[in-house]
């Protein structure tokens, strides 16, 4: 019994003991389970501490940088920041071009407006190309190897720097908007596909951060497994992201920087320690690829637009003829190939400038090896009628009605192209859409209802007529249309022009004009000498009367001659025919008496005609008289029109080698005086 008990004991003591020995195992491995989580916590917060001490150390590196570069500017007494604009898709407005180049197509755009001529279009799409093949070029093009040479096949011709290009014409003909076609297809290219790329990146990023919460949310995993695979998910994450910063350097859109012209004034006169404008441009350069590439000296292309550029440089040297002459050095050195590296321009650069004043800037500068390319973008009359005729029902502006198989409306081959061209370069888009289509279809649908008369009234008596290519005469309404338009519009009083019979003569200037009155006297001449061959037919008319009235004396005298004979003859046989003497008598005397009468009429006829003759004569004697007196005033008039430009002229002299003011402006006024 005693044994039974102590076994008892024993047995509980051992279930005791095994009880104690297993809660002490249980709690040595939660102990030991505490101690890895909290190591590895240790560890995973030390990774994220060193990444952030990491970051903190760039961010510090690189303000302590940016900071350094600010005292530098400051110093020299410039600063970089916000001097350049990054165009890019979000901040330009894309247009759209009508009958696009190549293979270029103007995405996202419903009514394209822009016209260009064949020669823009092609530059455009050039400069495309040829970014598009350096940026798929293995060593971008650093041996310049990847470019189709272009025409000139010289030095330049391997790089970008060989579309360098100028563009000029009348404000609004599309010079800013040329620019901002490519910045829109540049993104096109190259931006798309990186959007993409951030596009999967963001849905990857948001399927990782899904699966973090599905398994921090999850019970039936351990504390153990969970940092497990939390860690996995950060190191996916990072992962991720190094990724994606290296497609992004990798995949760098080509950039389009715009540098104001007006932002880059100097005053080198006043300040002479002052950076030159070369040394701006290149601060200006190395600080912003320095932003965008990480690297100033990088060699992606990219494109400077230098906006209003003729405005830029030392306000206090720069003059009219030499624009942009500060910058022939840094657009050609004998260190072209080193770019920035030499203080000079990229070659894999395109420097495109804009000016209103083509004709102001430097000479040099417009050559191969600087700016080799000029574009112009002023409105030409093919330019005029493309845009008349892409108007229409959904587009941002009417169709215009030009007159159609009407000589007076000659776009390509009218006979005053010079002075059509003239016209046309005052026009811009905002001018011909908001002012000109209305306007010119108000005035064209008046001058379709004109009759025939009333519109050779106004050729005769207004307009005049100008000599056609394949001869012949025509009056060039479209000509005198513009200069009307113009004319109300330079005026602001175009709401006043509401007929086409208002419509006035283009003024073709004080040369043209005598031209023209000098032509008008030849006219008049010839039209004298065609009046004097008329009388010189009628005098041949007279000379073959007067030799029928010849012959016709020259019978009477034979029957005068016959009539003596048979005289005679009567006289002979008088003796003979005695009992017929009366008889031959009275017929005698009958014959003399027909004689007389014929006689009487020869004599009659003869002198109507001598004083038909004589009145002739003096007809034409009073002609010539007249004839010489308007040669004689023609001859005065011309010498005296000689005489007067000659003594305008001598007063124009003397007003150009005067100094004095009131003197140039007293024979101005005496030269004008005597033209008019």
């Amino acid at each position: 019994m005693v044994f039974e008990k102590v076994l008892g004991w024993i047995g509980k003591i051992s279930l005791v003991i095994i009880l104690i020995l297993t809660g002490y195992g249980v709690f040595i491995s939660y102990k030991n389970y505490r101690i890895q989580a909290e190591r590895m916590e240790l560890e995973h917060g030390k990774e994220e501490e060193r990444k952030q001490n990491l970051a903190s150390e760039e961010a510090r590196k690189q303000a302590e940088d940016e900071l350094r570069q600010l005292q530098i500017d400051k110093n020299r007494g410039f600063n970089p920041r916000g001097k350049m604009t990054l165009l890019n898709h979000e901040n330009i407005k894309h247009e759209g071009i009508i009958d696009h180049p190549g293979s270029l197509v103007c995405e996202n755009v419903a009514n394209p407006t822009l016209i260009y001529t064949d020669e823009v279009n092609f530059a455009l799409e050039r400069i495309i190309q040829d970014i598009i093949a350096v940026k798929n070029s293995e060593n971008m093009n650093k041996n310049g190897d990847c470019l189709v040479l272009d025409e000139e096949n010289d030095g330049y011709s391997p790089w970008l720097k060989r579309n360098n290009v100028i563009l000029y014409g009348a404000p609004g003909t599309g010079k800013t908007v040329f620019v901002q076609e490519l910045v829109h297809h540049l993104w096109h290219e190259f931006g798309e596909a990186v959007m993409k790329r951030k596009d999967d990146y963001v849905k990857e990023l948001e399927r990782i951060e899904a699966e973090i919460e599905e398994t921090k949310n999850d019970s039936l995993l351990s504390e153990e497994i969970k940092l497990s695979r939390l860690k996995s998910f950060q190191d996916l994450i990072d992962e991720q992201k190094n990724e994606m910063r290296l497609f992004e350097l990798s995949n760098k859109i080509p950039p389009v920087w715009e540098i104001n012209g007006e932002r880059l004034k100097t005053a080198g006169g006043i300040e002479p320690n002052s950076p030159t404008v070369a040394d701006l441009i290149n601060m200006l350069i190395k600080h912003n690829k320095k932003q965008y590439f990480g690297d100033e000296y990088s060699d992606e292309p990219y494109i400077l637009f230098f906006e209003e550029a003729d405005t830029l440089g030392d306000v206090m040297s720069r003059k009219p003829g030499k624009y942009l002459e500060e910058l022939k050095n840094w657009l050609s050195k004998s260190e072209d190939e080193a770019g920035l590296r030499a203080e000079a321009q990229d070659l894999n650069c395109i420097v495109i400038a804009t000016t209103n004043n083509f004709n102001d800037l430097d000479p040099g500068v417009v050559r191969r090896g600087r700016i080799g390319k000029t574009l112009n973008f002023d409105w030409d009359p093919i330019i005029l009628k493309k845009y008349g005729e892409a108007g229409g029902v959904g587009k941002k502006w009417a169709k215009v009605n030009w007159p159609v198989n009407d000589k007076g409306w000659n776009f390509e081959n009218n006979a005053n192209f010079p002075e059509l061209v003239k016209l046309c370069s005052r026009f811009g888009y905002s001018k011909f859409k908001d002012k000109f289509v209305d306007k010119a279809n108000e005035i064209i649908a008046s001058y379709n209802n004109l009759n025939e008369n009333e519109k050779k009234a106004q050729e005769k008596d207004k307009l005049g007529y100008v000599k056609e290519e394949g001869g012949g005469e025509a009056c060039n309404w479209l000509l005198h249309f513009l200069y009307t338009f113009n004319y109300f519009e330079d005026k602001r009083k175009l709401h006043l022009w509401t007929d086409i019979k208002q419509i006035m003569r283009y003024d073709f200037g004080d040369a043209y004009l005598l031209r023209e009155d000098i032509q008008g006297i030849y006219k008049q001449i010839g039209m004298e000498i065609d009046c004097f061959k008329v009388m010189n037919g009628h005098l041949n008319q007279i000379l073959q009367q007067l030799a029928q009235i010849k012959d016709l004396m020259v019978e009477t005298q034979q029957l005068r001659q016959e009539v003596l004979n048979m005289q005679a003859k009567i006289r002979d046989v008088e003796g003979l025919v005695d009992q017929l003497k009366n008889q031959i008598q009275s017929n005698l005397s009958s014959i003399q008496t027909n004689l007389r009468s014929l006689d009487y009429k020869i004599d009659s006829k003869y002198n109507e005609l001598i004083a038909l003759i004589n009145n002739t004569r003096s007809e034409i004697s009073a002609r010539n008289e007249q004839a010489n007196r308007r040669m004689s005033s023609m001859r005065e008039n011309i010498t005296s029109e000689r005489q007067n430009i000659s003594t305008a002229i001598e007063f124009l002299v003397d007003a150009v080698n005067s100094d004095d003011i009131s003197t140039k402006n007293f024979n101005i006024q005496q030269a004008l005086n005597i033209l008019r």
